[in-house]
């Protein structure tokens, strides 16, 4: 089974090469890195050198909470597409890593052919409707930075003084959830031809908060492919604070859990916090660590 990863990034290069080398050649990849991230064009092309990547790009600047993110993820679904082969779709992050081998990806997307992997609520809460309330400048504010986040939020703070409510989309009953999925061909085909013959859905996203974990769940679940979604989106995460993050950053005293775990990715993975757990998974792909079979469940 041919199967795609689409991977947005911003750092550490070494990572990326760890998560295309853990698989076999029936995965391509397609990657996108931020276009300020500050990674030399020399270490990009050790990534590009690898033979399964199909694609590296920097096409757009990706801020945290902002529209570009759906955008890239949109642009990397249909470099995708371009490959008729391809049955199944992987979104994943560079924070993201693989905890089963190649061939048990396979053995669980033949075991649930049809079936579509994306977490959703619906509806989304009051909480989640907020952010398609006001209009959020993530784009243009790093909230990541300096008081960026106390800049944004200023800012819908006014708007509410002023009055300022933007009317929901009415195209579709609205549902939010993580932006990572495992998609079939087909699926993720639907959601770019409906981007097309629908771009004012798309449109109304912009300035919305974190529009990606809006955007493929409520096209889908107003689709026929409503019946075959799971709301599960195969990755593992602590949901805990750890490591200085939230959720938790994954190190060595996980690797248990995670090898336990039936789903196919975790996150957070982070160097230099994560490279024992890194290490440990790498031994165990190459069969010098605790054998799958002994450990994993059935999904």
């Amino acid at each position: 089974m041919k199967q795609a990863i689409l991977i947005i990034a911003y750092k550490d290069v070494e990572q990326l090469i760890n998560i295309v080398r853990f698989f076999n050649d029936d995965f391509r990849f397609y990657i996108h890195i931020k276009k300020s991230s500050k990674i030399a064009e020399e270490e990009l092309l050790r990534l590009k050198g690898l033979k399964n990547v199909v694609l590296v790009s920097r096409k757009y600047e990706v801020k945290w909470g902002g529209f570009n993110l759906l955008q890239v993820i949109l642009y990397l679904s249909q470099e995708a597409l371009k490959d008729r082969n391809i049955e199944y779709i992987h979104l994943i992050s560079g924070q993201d890593f693989p905890i089963k081998a190649s061939n048990h990806f396979t053995e669980v997307l033949r075991r649930n052919k049809g079936k579509e992997f994306i977490e959703y609520v619906t509806p989304p809460s009051p909480q989640f409707l907020k952010r398609l309330s006001y209009y959020y400048f993530f784009d243009f504010i790093d909230s990541k930075k300096g008081k960026g986040n106390i800049r944004v939020f200023a800012l819908i703070k006014l708007q509410k003084r002023l009055g300022l409510n933007r009317k929901k989309p009415v195209k579709v009953d609205l549902a939010v959830g993580s932006a990572w999925w495992t998609l079939s061909y087909e699926c993720v085909r639907y959601v770019i031809d409906y981007t097309k013959r629908n771009p004012s859905f798309l449109g109304r996203l912009k300035y919305t908060w974190c529009p990606e974990e809006f955007y493929f769940q409520s096209i889908l679940l107003n689709s026929p492919y409503k019946e075959n979604i799971v709301s599960n989106n195969l990755r593992y995460i602590d949901w805990s604070s750890r490591n200085g993050s939230h959720p938790a950053i994954l190190d060595e005293s996980d690797y248990d859990r995670v090898l336990r775990s039936p789903q196919l990715f975790a996150r957070k993975i982070e160097q230099p916090v994560s490279n024992k757990l890194i290490q440990k998974l790498i031994n165990m792909h190459q069969g010098a660590g605790v054998t799958e079979k002994n450990l994993q469940e059935k999904l």
